[in-house]
């Protein structure tokens, strides 16, 4: 999903835009500095795995789309029900994030030789 992209859901998901419609270029521009902000924080966090240029990849749209739009949504006339829950969907996102940068756990086996 590239920046453009993931506008366009942002808004969509804090019901600013509807499916159809055109994204106004200065409500992608608040997105995608709100992306920027946000990618650097999550960066510092280690929480990316792409570069903040690239593409971001399909495991992490939704996260990414939840995070973004709650920094980004005190920018725009949200619906209150969709303000209350966005911060909780947020710090899920950060979550889920954090499970993606994590490997599989494989525990370091040992054997005694004393027996």
């Amino acid at each position: 999903m590239t920046k453009a992209e993931m506008a366009v859901r942002v808004l969509q998901r804090l019901m600013v835009l509807e499916n159809g419609e055109t994204i106004d270029p200065n409500d992608q521009l608040i997105i995608e500095q709100a992306y920027d902000a946000a990618y650097g924080l999550l960066e510092h966090d280690n929480l990316v795995t792409w570069g903040s240029t690239d593409d971001i990849p399909v495991s992490a749209e939704l996260p990414i789309i939840d995070y973004v739009a709650n920094r980004a949504m005190g920018s725009f006339t949200v619906r209150q029900d969709i303000s209350l829950k966005m911060p909780q969907e947020a710090l899920q996102a950060v979550r889920d994030l954090f499970s993606l940068t994590q490997g599989d756990y494989v525990p370091d086996v040992t054997y005694s030789r004393a027996y």
